[in-house]
């Protein structure tokens, strides 16, 4: 979809597969048939977090769908597009993909370092007419040097299923036991550490979601009453934008 007062494109951000051993998967979701795509292959794994999926442009953002319904969710995220603006002047046709967690979904976060934490930056590249994300490491420079949160890390390195599978266990237990008592965890998304084009999305990245995550109510969580979710040290949600 083209932007009315721009030559920006916009993009639905794909769905996101589930790997062959996550064992906690809807009717209508995707699995992927095997993890071939991944053996021998560098690779980031980071906590998969309860949010709305959300896509930001120079011009415009949206949830997966790009003619989403706003809520005051998304007037927080307008605040931290304008603050980023300036420190992305560089890049062209950029938009960045991440997960907006101003509302309460199915967990509750009471100790994040933002409210938006991010994941990927995709580029369109004119001379080759290819719609493509970063690599992680170029990725991960430009959001420290902004101030950009992203996920936590679990694991970095060669694909091994056994390897990420013990990080996240491990990982899991020190979050629920010592850093936030009792909160779920939903899973973890992994993703290639090279740059990928955005029509081999279902090839460089895929999720796993814990059996013990649960969806406690029968609603959608925008008919509900809603709740924020908490920053770090209980800072204003408002006031610390980056």
């Amino acid at each position: 979809m083209k932007s009315q007062n721009t030559e920006t494109s916009y993009y639905k951000y794909p769905r996101t597969f589930h790997l062959p051993y996550s064992p906690k998967r809807g009717s209508d979701d995707k699995v992927l048939i095997d993890d071939t795509i991944f053996e021998e292959k560098y690779i980031i794994v980071m906590e998969k977090m309860d949010g709305e999926n959300t896509s930001i442009y120079p011009d415009y953002l949206h949830a997966r769908s790009i003619d989403s319904t706003k809520d005051e969710s998304h007037r927080w995220i307008e605040r931290f597009r304008n603050a980023i603006l300036p420190q992305v002047q560089e890049l062209k046709n950029w938009r960045i993909c991440g997960e907006n967690l101003f509302y309460k979904h199915t967990i509750f976060y009471q100790n994040l370092e933002s409210i938006f934490l991010a994941y990927s930056i995709w580029l369109e590249s004119e001379i080759e007419n290819q719609n493509y994300s970063l690599s992680w490491k170029e990725t991960k420079i430009i959001f420290d040097k902004i101030g950009i949160s992203y996920p936590k890390i679990i694991y970095e390195g060669i694909y091994d299923k056994k390897k990420i599978l013990k990080n996240f266990e491990k990982y899991k237990f020190e979050t629920q036991n010592k850093e936030e008592k009792n909160r779920q965890v939903e899973g973890f998304v992994i993703r290639l550490k090279d740059s990928f084009l955005y029509e081999d999305f279902s090839k460089s990245v895929a999720k796993y979601v814990c059996d013990d995550f649960e969806i406690t109510s029968s609603k959608h969580w925008r008919y509900e009453a809603k709740t924020l979710n908490q920053l770090r040290n209980n800072q204003n949600v408002w006031t610390k934008i980056l």
